[in-house]
């Protein structure tokens, strides 16, 4: 009896440790993982979402046309004058194909986001 109480107990046990090694809910998300919910850097200025599309040098612009004034966290902007990236007071001026938007001492050229 006590041999098949101990026998009992190892299967219990190697069965608890089968479904914890393949339980999706203890693995730690991979780099991969975070990659494909990641958003592009996006902005919306006058109702209209722009995505990153490259760094710009060397640039002589006007006034600026306004300013960040809220940022939010992996979320596609909802508001004008809102960033996913960046912080709150970067720069930006409107050009006939996109958005520059001055970040430190960089300047980012956006371009109009194709709704698909």
């Amino acid at each position: 009896m006590k041999k098949h109480k101990l026998f009992f107990i190892i299967i219990i046990i190697i069965t608890a440790g089968l479904v914890l090694k393949n339980c999706s809910c203890l693995s730690k998300p991979t780099d991969h993982d975070a990659d494909e919910n990641m958003l592009p850097p996006l902005i919306m200025i006058d109702g209209t979402i722009y995505k990153l599309d490259t760094s710009v040098k060397n640039l002589q612009l006007a006034d600026k046309d306004g300013t960040i004034k809220n940022v939010v966290n992996n979320v596609i902007p909802s508001m004008n004058e809102q960033s996913n990236f960046g912080y709150i007071g970067m720069e930006y001026w409107r050009l006939d194909d996109g958005i520059i938007i001055k970040m430190h001492d960089n300047f980012l050229k956006f371009k109009k986001m194709q709704i698909e």
